[in-house]
Formats: structure tokens, sequence, C-alpha cells
């Protein structure tokens, strides 16, 4: 695992850095020469608002996807380039190719409008691969043992996730959101295929639902916040509309807060989030705990119930400060643990706990832009991750 991490971090930088290696003067050379002149060009560039384009390519492991070779970039730009306040848009792109015929493509676009006066989001994912199924329940996901005869399906799935909140206030934004999405699951294992919940919701599940998200935000950087908390509340309904096939309705709660030690880049964040989707919701939809994005060590989907939360803390300490040339400045580790839950109803939750550790590198390709490489630890499972930002 650890040459895999190191392997990734050697190809994200030459790839990162190819460019500028071929623009450098002849005398100008090495890794030191590198670094130079790419943060003499991005100081440029960052201090006139213009646009920044990070390309990077990097091998990765999870148990989903096994190995993956996924390439991409991160585009950063502001909306308003006078503007010294306005933080920067990001628009981070991967696409990979997996040993055991994975295809899998994604973006999690922010944008922040002039004066930051609305911001839009876009979570964007395809994925056709191999998958594993437990079951709904926190028995199933204890029980069931992983295996061809057991768990094993191909899933395809596709989700279309925009929002966009306006400013009513200082901190506090709200906006509609919108969520289309749809599961395709073939080649049923036995175990899968008799499955009750498989066989009343379907294998062909199309969703499409609208909702309203309030939120309060005090975050310094969203994309990798130092201080601030973060509060929103969430609700969705979806039906038979926009090609909708199933009617039911999404509630969930996200809070976060952060705090820096000092002027130091060291930093303690915790999260408390929860979701419930009432009776209709089908099997694709229920809540998911133990993702890329909260309880990073357990395959995505083991853990899914009608209700879902978690607790995590996490800390995320940067070398030292970031000075020009500095390759060491660049780099970071983070380690954290959490709790998740799941149940059909939230009088069961406590007793359907399962706990999560993990640490990781991370790797600044601009100013409070990180790339990630995470392993996580559950149990019975672990999981490797890479990819751009925090994962809240």
């Amino acid at each position: 695992m650890m040459r895999i991490l190191l392997l990734s971090i050697g190809c994200f930088f030459l790839i990162n850095n190819a460019a500028i290696a071929q623009q450098s003067d002849p005398q100008d050379k090495g890794l030191v020469a590198w670094l130079k002149r790419l943060d003499e060009q991005r100081k440029e560039k960052l201090k006139a608002g213009q646009p920044l384009f990070t390309p990077f390519a990097a091998p990765s492991y999870s148990p989903e996807f096994q190995f993956t070779f996924s390439g991409g970039f991160l585009y950063t730009f502001k909306t308003d380039r006078a503007d010294s306040t306005l933080q920067r848009s990001s628009i981070p792109f991967a696409f990979g190719i997996s040993s055991n015929g994975s295809l899998l493509g994604s973006t999690l676009t922010t944008i922040y409008g002039p004066q930051d006066r609305w911001r839009a989001y876009l979570n964007l994912w395809y994925r056709d691969n191999p998958d594993n199924y437990w079951g709904v329940g926190y028995a199933n996901a204890r029980e069931r043992v992983k295996g061809e005869a057991v768990t094993a399906y191909q899933r395809q799935w596709f989700r279309f996730n925009p929002l966009f909140v306006y400013r009513l206030a200082p901190k506090i934004f709200a906006g509609p959101v919108v969520d289309y999405n749809f599961t395709r699951a073939t080649e049923l294992s036995p175990g899968v295929a008799t499955d009750a919940d498989i066989i009343a919701d379907g294998v062909d599940n199309t969703n499409a639902g609208i909702g309203l998200s309030l939120q309060y935000d005090t975050r310094d950087v969203i994309q990798n916040p130092y201080n601030g908390t973060y509060l929103e509340l969430r609700g969705s309904t979806y039906g038979e509309v926009a090609g909708g096939e199933n009617s039911y309705r999404a509630f969930r709660l996200d809070y976060r807060q952060y705090h820096q030690f000092g002027a130091l880049r060291r930093v303690l964040a915790w999260q408390v989030y929860s979701r419930l989707v009432t009776a209709g919701a089908p099997w694709p939809e229920l809540t998911q705990i133990g993702t890329p994005f909260d309880l990073r060590g357990y395959i995505w989907g083991r853990f899914r119930d009608r209700a879902g939360s978690f607790a995590l803390v996490e800390y995320r300490h940067m070398l030292r400060h970031r000075r020009p040339n500095d390759f060491i400045g660049r780099l970071g580790w983070v380690a954290w643990t959490g709790v998740g839950f799941v149940s059909d109803g939230y009088e069961d939750h406590l007793g359907n706990a399962f706990p999560n550790v993990g640490a990781g590198v991370r790797f600044e390709v601009e100013p409070r832009m990180n790339i990630r490489l995470d392993i996580g630890f559950g149990l019975e499972s672990n999981s490797f991750y890479i990819s751009f930002n925090e994962a809240f």
C-alpha cells in the first residue's frame, strides 16, 4: 500500500510539472527548478486572479475497484478577478479505469458568484463496475459474507445533483437542489437475485427529486477550511416526474466545525451527519454510510438502511508554512476516527454501531487545495483513496 501511495505522489508530480520543465532554461533543471518556476507562475496568476489548470495522473486502490489508474485535472478560477476577497471556484474532474474492468468518472464542482452573492455546486458521477450488495440493514452488513455467490453483481450508476444557493444574510444561504439518478443491476449472483428488496424494487431504478437547502456557513475556505462552522438542513421530494419511478422523501442534517491552532496550519475538524428516507425509497437510494467522504475504510454500499448517521473527528497537519520553492511546505498528513450507525428508524441506532480509523498524506497543488491520499480501516475492511480536496 505504501508503494501505491508514493507512486501516486510521484506520478502526479511529474505530470503536474511536465509543461513547466519544457519552458525552463536549459541551465535551469531539476526538481528545485521545476518547483521554483511553477511557484513563480502560479503566484503571478493568483495575484491577477487568473485561472489555473492542474492535470494529474496517478494509480490508486480500493476494494470496490481494486487497482485503478486515474487521470484528470483541477481547474480553478474567479468569477470576478478584481475581487481579492472572493474564493476561487474549482472544477475537479477525474476518470479512471481499473484492473477489475470498472469505469468511473466524477466532478465535485464549486462556483462562487461575484461578491459571493450566490454559490453553485454540481456533483456528477458515473460508475460501471463489479459491485457487492449485502442487503438492507445492519445485520445483513455484518452477517453476510462477501462472495461471488452471495453479494456480487454488476452496477451501472449515474447521478446528476446540482445545488444553487443565494445569500439571504451575511452567513446564511438557501436555494433549490435537484437530484436525478439511476441504477442498473445486472449479472446478479444467487444471493442478490433472491434478496427481498431487490425483488420488490427491481434491478432498474430511476429517481428524480427536487428540494430545498438551508445553510449557515462561516468557513474561511470551503474546499479546505481552517476555521468556521457549517450547518445544512436539506429536504427533498422524489416522485414520478421527469422520469422518476419512486415516490419518497429524504431529509438530512450536516454539521461541521473547524478549529485552527494559532497561526500554524494545523486544524482539528469534526462532522456530525444524519440522513433519513421515508418508505418508498428503493434499495439503491437508501442512506449509505461508509463512503469516500465520511467513514473511509468500508466498501461503499455495505451499510445501508432508511436512517444513517456518523460522527467523525479528523486532525490535519501541514508540515510547515508554505514558502516559495519549498517542497516540504506542500506536504502534510491527517488522522481520523469515527463511528457510524444504520437502522430502519432512529430508535435502533445506538445498537447498530461500526467504527472507523484512518490516516493520510496531503500534497498542496494550489494554496488551500490539496490532493489527498487516504487509507481507512473498518470492521474486516480497508480502503485506499486518492482525490482532490478534503473529505469534508
